[in-house]
């Protein structure tokens, strides 16, 4: 699972090959019963489906972006059905992933000394 820095939306990734968007709505102070309900009851706002089970999710710190791990890596848009990007390293799997916060438009992954990334066009 990853928050949005913004704190008003997260996404979640499963072994279903299934990424949630969830929008993150503030409590009312002083009203805990009200709060656990509304998070009871709460459903997604968006599904997303992949090819492959998730490993890992992170939320970009500035825009509606998120990229997801598995046997390859995809950057997915709040607003598309369908990863805009994907890399894959052969045969390896990838376990973890995060945006980078400083050169924000990257997302590195663990590699192997001897592997670099093979980019599919979509």
């Amino acid at each position: 699972m990853a928050v949005a820095t913004h704190g008003d939306a997260c996404v979640s990734c499963g072994n279903d090959a299934t990424v949630k968007l969830w929008r993150l709505e503030a409590p009312q102070l002083g009203d805990a019963a009200a709060a656990r309900d509304g998070i009871a009851e709460q459903q997604a706002d968006a599904t997303y489906e992949g090819k492959f089970a998730f490993r890992g999710v992170s939320h970009h710190f500035k825009k509606d972006l998120f990229v997801t791990a598995g046997p390859c890596v995809e950057v997915w848009d709040h607003q598309r059905s369908e990863p805009i990007n994907q890399f894959q390293w052969g045969t390896e799997s990838v376990q973890s992933v995060r945006f980078n916060p400083v050169r924000t438009y990257t997302a590195p992954a663990p590699l192997s000394p001897s592997r670099s990334p093979k980019r599919r066009a979509r």
